[in-house]
């Protein structure tokens, strides 16, 4: 009996090691949708939740804003979003952009970076809320792959209209 349970041990280490991409030169090459598919398997246990403020520039389409996300313990990274298309309704306006969470040190070192769209209302002075996918992402996040990024914000309004929003930044 010893034996059958060391031998079926034995068998169950080697199926492990050789089902491993890296140990078996035969594995195919993942895809990116399939990285994303495996890092959601492997992603932290907790969320990060950072408090945004963010500057709008009412300029031509497209619209470039920038911000920052205090994540707390003292991290502080920038956080870009580039309009890519809007479409009004009434006092509600809809859009898609891409966002970039980067170094405000270096703005050329991006963090994390993806797609995102979302709705803005202007009645009540609501604010709006936005979800997408962390499509990109550079050390030290990289566990954070195919995790979904959600915008929940207050407007600030000038004499002109939105000039600044107040929020907070999740992702989980």
């Amino acid at each position: 009996m010893k034996r059958i349970i060391f031998m079926l041990l034995l068998i169950g280490a080697a199926m492990s090691f050789w089902s491993c991409s890296e140990n078996n030169p035969s594995a195919p090459e993942l895809s990116q949708s399939d990285q994303v598919a495996n890092s959601l398997d492997k992603k932290p246990s907790s969320n990060l939740i950072g408090a945004m403020n963010l500057t709008f520039t009412l300029a031509n389409f497209p619209q470039v804003w920038d911000g920052t996300v205090d994540f707390g313990e003292g991290v502080v990274v920038g956080i870009r979003f580039q309009s890519l298309s809007m479409i009004e309704h009434g006092q509600t306006s809809h859009f898609e952009e891409n966002f970039q969470i980067y170094n405000l040190d270096n703005p050329e070192y991006v963090y994390m970076g993806g797609s995102d769209a979302g709705s803005l209302s202007m009645a009540n002075l609501h604010g709006g809320s936005l979800h997408g996918v962390v499509e990109e992402v550079n050390a030290p996040y990289e566990d954070w792959l195919g995790r979904r990024f959600h915008v929940k914000a207050t407007l600030i309004m000038g004499p002109d209209g939105p000039i600044a929003c107040e929020g907070t930044v999740r992702i989980n």
